[in-house]
C-alpha cells in the first residue's frame, strides 16, 4: 500500500474563525479496508499523525499490542482482540484523530468549560441566598431535616461531577484528544451528578439513622459520600449494590462468593 493512502495533512488550511468553531473539520482518508495494511504501514502512519499534533496514545499501545500478536503473547491490554481487530482500531484511531484534534483547538470546549463554571456558581449562589456560608449551615443546623439533606446531597453531588468534568475537559484539550461524539455526556453530567448525589444522601441518611448516628458529623459525612457518587459513577454503583444487599438480605455474588470461600478455608 502506497504512503498517500492516509494523508496526513500538514497544514490546516481553514481560516481561524473556521478553526475555532470547527467548520469544515479536518478529515482522514484512513482505509477502512485491512486488505495491504501491515504494521510498518501503520507505525509510519502513527508517526506522521503525532507529528502533526494528534492524540495517538492508544494507537501506539495497539501497535504493541500488533507486535505481540504476531509471537502469539497475550494481549493484556486489547483484551484479548484478534490481529484483524486491532489493525481495525488502529485505522480508527487514525481516522479520527484529526477530528478530534480540529474539536480541541475550537471554541466549543470552552464553551463546556464555561457551562461547567456556570453550573457550579449557580449552586454556590442557590446555597448562599440560603445561608450565609457552608460553615455557617453546618454550626447552626446541628441535625439536618430530609428536605435539607436531599438538597445539600444533590449540590454536592453536582459539584463532584462538575469539577471532574472540568479536569476531564481540560485534560483532552491539553492533548488534544477531545471527542465531539461525548458532548452530550459533558452537558447532562452534572444533572446526573445532582441524581446520584440526591440519592446517596437518602441512602446514607437511612443508614446513619438506623445505626443511630446523627448530628454534624454524621452530616459531613453524608455530604462528602454524595461528592463522590456525583463524581464517581462506580462508587455509586457499589454503594446501591451494597445498601440493596443490606435491605434485602441479598448480598453481590462476589460478596457471596468471597464469603462462602472464606468460611470453606481452614
Amino acid at each position: 500500500m502506497s504512503d498517500d493512502v492516509v494523508s496526513q495533512s500538514s497544514g490546516d488550511k481553514r481560516s481561524w474563525w473556521q478553526r475555532w468553531v470547527c467548520l469544515r473539520s479536518v478529515g482522514n482518508d484512513a482505509p477502512d479496508l485491512l486488505e495491504g495494511v501491515d504494521e510498518a504501514f501503520l507505525k509510519k502512519r502513527v508517526h506522521n499523525a503525532a507529528i502533526h499534533g494528534q492524540d495517538m496514545a492508544r494507537a501506539a499501545t495497539l501497535l504493541e499490542d500488533l507486535a505481540k500478536s504476531e509471537t502469539h503473547t497475550s494481549l493484556s491490554t486489547t483484551g484479548g482482540l484478534g490481529r484483524e481487530q486491532i489493525i481495525a482500531e488502529i485505522l480508527r484511531e487514525l481516522k479520527y484523530g484529526p477530528v478530534r484534534r480540529a474539536f480541541s483547538e475550537s471554541i466549543w470546549p470552552y464553551v463546556l468549560i464555561a457551562y461547567e463554571l456556570a453550573t457550579l456558581a449557580a449552586w454556590v449562589y442557590i446555597l448562599a441566598i440560603r445561608e450565609s456560608s457552608w460553615l455557617t449551615m453546618l454550626s447552626v443546623h446541628p441535625t439536618w431535616n430530609l428536605g435539607e439533606i436531599i438538597g445539600i446531597s444533590a449540590a454536592s453531588g453536582s459539584v463532584g461531577a462538575g469539577s471532574l468534568t472540568l479536569y476531564g475537559i481540560y485534560t483532552h484539550v491539553e492533548y488534544r484528544s477531545m471527542d465531539p461524539g461525548f458532548t452530550a455526556w459533558y452537558i447532562v453530567r452534572p444533572i446526573l451528578g445532582g441524581i446520584m448525589g440526591a440519592v446517596s444522601g437518602l441512602i446514607g441518611h437511612f443508614v446513619f439513622r438506623g445505626i443511630d448516628a446523627t448530628g454534624t458529623g454524621a452530616d459531613i459525612v453524608i455530604v462528602a459520600i454524595a461528592f463522590l457518587a456525583g463524581s464517581n459513577d462506580r462508587f455509586m454503583a457499589q454503594l446501591i449494590d451494597r445498601f440493596t444487599g443490606q435491605l434485602m438480605g441479598l448480598g453481590s455474588k462476589s460478596t457471596k462468593s468471597h464469603n462462602s470461600k472464606a468460611t470453606t478455608t481452614p
